[in-house]
């Protein structure tokens, strides 16, 4: 759902509720503003967890003049675009860390009447977008085996929001086997248990699935010998 905010036929809109990035990754946010005249700007804002919301920079309704706040720290860490008439792209190009925050986009309107300015101004915010900044995602594949049974374990660590959902294959079809799962606070594991005899010669791979991935995350286990497996993984989260 969109929550648009409006003031004298005016509207900002933030479409996006939130985004889940990877730090050093990019990052966007849009806001929407509708009926901006050449005299109006648009505000960009962030609020961190338990500080009082600061200024990051404005920038003029053309989007040509981009003005960041001396008091921000962080300011020279963005930028703004304006795109399709009316969309305002806030960009951040290396994510850090302490990027994590609620981000509102804000017009600020100057009446103007008989060619003088009055002595008010109105500012309207928009419903805010919030952007989590994770670190790297990691997948792994782990083995053990007992009293006949090879248990392959595929763990996903520092995953954010902790929803994952696993696929096994045994070569291109869908694995067989008892299958357990595991979350806690930071890692999500899956189990798949197979008979030994079974695991040997095959390749076993496990697919992860997660929030914003652009490809699924794969491992791949290989049990050449009888001793130990091969394993290899593909880092794509």
């Amino acid at each position: 759902m969109f929550i648009t905010v409006g003031v004298l036929g005016l509207t900002v809109e933030q479409p996006e509720l939130s985004w889940t990035k990877q730090k050093v990754k990019r990052a966007y946010i849009k806001c929407k503003v509708t009926g901006l005249a050449s005299s109006n700007y648009v505000h960009w804002y962030q609020q961190k967890d338990g500080e009082a919301i600061r200024r990051i920079l404005y920038v003029n309704a053309a989007g040509t003049s981009t003005v960041r706040d001396p008091n921000h720290p962080e300011a020279d860490d963005f930028s703004v675009k304006r795109e399709n008439d009316d969309t305002y792209v806030l960009r951040v190009d290396t994510l850090k860390m302490g990027h994590s925050a609620v981000y509102y986009c804000a017009f600020q309107v100057i009446f103007v009447l008989e060619q003088v300015i009055v002595g008010y101004r109105v500012k309207t915010f928009g419903a805010g977008t919030r952007l989590n900044v994770t670190g790297k995602k990691k997948v792994f594949l782990l083995f053990k085996q007992s009293n006949g049974k090879s248990m392959l374990l595929c763990q996903a660590r520092d995953m954010y929001p902790s929803l994952v959902r696993f696929k096994w294959t045994e070569g291109s079809s869908n694995a067989e086997g008892d299958l357990m799962e595991q979350n806690d606070t930071s890692t999500v594991t899956s189990m798949l248990i197979v008979d030994e005899d079974k695991a040997k010669n095959n390749e076993y791979t496990c697919i992860v699935q997660h929030e914003g991935s652009v490809n699924d995350n794969k491992c791949h286990m290989v049990f050449p010998y009888e001793c130990c497996p091969t394993i290899k993984c593909y880092h794509d989260l």
